[in-house]
């Protein structure tokens, strides 16, 4: 597939009257970036799923050790679906594909009532636009792509002027895995954040994290 869309550009390219080796390569590289990409998320995804039994012990501990409520933040719809059931009785879930209505009604009871703990959601859907000051703890089950993605989920529980108070974050990785690399990847770049917010410049040429995960994984495999 990859050899068969580049020769495509390529007699594209040739058609046009333009470069076809370089819309060749450029293709090649396109494509090939976009599968490994494609494998870097099914290896996300298979360890989300080998993790799982440890996250729910952890996040079982923390209810039982405590009455603080808590945001539990996953990407995958399965994993939000998975903690929305176990915890039903004291959780509401938020997920891409409710609509605003029913957003503002889990938002509302999980401020108000005391018998919800538990704010089950997706991060892409639930990283903005939403008070959910009741709770000071936040959970990370999955990682995203972008340090911004985790800060901005995080101060939704941020104490507002009437309420102020802190809060804190967990991530629950699994040692020896992808989710360490990507932590960590996730760690540096977020230094870059913050040295831009100082006013320092910004490397241009900094790879995403994407690029710098596959690359990662490359080198480990070439050893």
């Amino acid at each position: 597939v990859v050899e068969y869309l580049a020769e495509r550009a390529r007699q594209k390219a040739i058609a046009m009257g333009e470069d076809h080796d370089a819309a060749y390569w450029n293709k090649r590289n396109a494509v090939e970036r976009a599968e490994a990409l494609i494998r870097v998320n099914a290896l996300r995804g298979a360890v989300v799923e080998l993790k799982y039994d440890a996250m729910v012990d952890w996040i079982d501990t923390f209810l039982e050790t405590g009455d603080e409520p808590v945001l539990l933040f996953a990407e995958r719809i399965k994993i939000v679906e998975g903690i929305y059931d176990r915890y039903r009785e004291m959780a509401v879930k938020v997920r891409g594909d409710i609509t605003n209505e029913q957003a503002l009604e889990a938002t509302h009871t999980f401020q108000e009532q005391d018998w919800c703990r538990v704010f089950a959601a997706n991060i892409s859907s639930a990283k903005e636009g939403f008070t959910l000051t009741k709770a000071s703890h936040v959970v990370f089950m999955e990682l995203m792509f972008a340090p911004t993605d985790h800060s901005q989920a995080v101060s939704r529980v941020y104490g507002r002027t009437n309420d102020p108070h802190g809060a804190t974050a967990y991530y629950l990785l699994a040692p020896g895995t992808i989710d360490y690399d990507q932590y960590q990847l996730l760690q540096e770049r977020q230094k870059i954040v913050d040295a831009v917010t100082d006013g320092k410049e910004l490397d241009e040429k900094q790879l995403s994290i994407e690029d710098q995960l596959i690359k990662m994984l490359e080198e480990r495999g070439q050893k």
